[in-house]
C-alpha cells in the first residue's frame, strides 16, 4: 500500500475541492462574479484570508480585503451548505500541543 503524507492529502483535496465545485465552471461560463477566499503563511505583512472578486469572463481578480484574521490558513474548503468555510491552519503548536488547528468560519456574502 503506498503512504501518503498529510501535505500530499492537502494538496490532492484542495485540488479536487476546486474541481468539484460547479461554481467554478458556472462563473467562468455565465460572466458572473465568484467569491474567492485564499488563505496565506501568516508573517509580518499578511494576516490570514483574504477574500477577491472573481470575474469569470476576464478571469480578473479585484482585492476586497482581509475576510478573517488567522494564523497560517493554508488549506481552505467550503462545506456543502455553502455558508461555513473549515480552514487547516499549519501551526507548529495549538494550546500547547505539537499540531495545527482547524478553525470554521461563517460566510456573510453580503
Amino acid at each position: 500500500m503506498r503512504q501518503i503524507s498529510r501535505r500530499g492529502l492537502l494538496y490532492g483535496s484542495a485540488a479536487l475541492s476546486l474541481a468539484a465545485r460547479p461554481g467554478w465552471i458556472q462563473a467562468a461560463q455565465t460572466g458572473s462574479k465568484e467569491l474567492l477566499l485564499v488563505g496565506t503563511q501568516t508573517a509580518e505583512t499578511s494576516k490570514g484570508i483574504y477574500a477577491y472578486a472573481l470575474d469569470g469572463a476576464t478571469g480578473g481578480l479585484t482585492q476586497i480585503g482581509l475576510a478573517a484574521a488567522a494564523e497560517n490558513p493554508t488549506f481552505l474548503v467550503l462545506a456543502p451548505d455553502g455558508r461555513t468555510v473549515f480552514v487547516a491552519n499549519e501551526l507548529a503548536e495549538y494550546e500547547g500541543k505539537s499540531g495545527g488547528a482547524v478553525s470554521s468560519y461563517t460566510l456573510d456574502r453580503e
